[in-house]
């Protein structure tokens, strides 16, 4: 056998030559694998994630808004939002079309004041459409769901009530609430 492997001895080596080399692949292959799901990972960790739903403001006269928050851990540009069917926007408010190229940072909400009642909105299937883009990344995200609405028919509704009070003092603390939501809107 030594005489063989004498005999032979460039053929063993390019046979553990062709061994490493292969294993040297199989280990290229894998770190290429890893990396990139790394990548991925840490993507999905840092990226914004916007989402709009509908926010019931007060539940003694039952008046919703359409509010925006970012849930991510970076800031985005809102390129494109569109609803179908479309929402009734308060005067006051600056509409949905200010919602195209809005900066939205890391936790941050925008709330579209509107001239809506839960009834208004019940019997309705909301489509929505969004894209927005990182800031500093020229990556567009683009997502479309539908907002269930069945949420709000099985939310219950109360005034505001203490039992200890007159009800003209419930009344004036209903008042007081509806006028503070109010203006953190404004």
């Amino acid at each position: 056998m030594s005489v063989w492997m004498n005999n032979n001895q460039g053929l063993i080596m390019a046979l553990l030559t062709l061994v490493y080399v292969l294993a040297t692949i199989v280990i290229m292959l894998y770190n290429h694998k890893a990396i990139k799901e790394a990548r991925i990972s840490r993507e999905s960790e840092t990226r914004p994630y916007i989402f709009g739903q509908f926010l019931i403001v007060s539940d003694y006269n039952r008046h919703i808004d359409f509010q925006f928050r970012n849930a991510g851990r970076s800031g985005a540009v809102i390129k494109k939002f569109s609803i179908d069917p479309p929402l009734e926007v308060n005067k006051t408010s600056e509409g949905i079309d200010s919602i195209n190229n809005l900066f939205i940072g890391p936790n941050q909400v925008f709330t579209i004041m509107l001239n809506s009642v839960v009834e208004d909105v019940l019997d309705k299937n909301y489509s929505i459409h969004l894209e927005y883009q990182p800031v500093g990344s020229r990556k567009i995200y683009s997502e479309t769901y539908n907002l269930p609405m069945n949420t709000f028919k099985l939310r219950g509704f109360s005034k505001l009530t203490n039992t200890g009070n007159t009800t003209l003092e419930n009344e004036l603390m209903n008042i007081s609430s509806i006028l503070s939501s109010m203006n953190k809107r404004i």
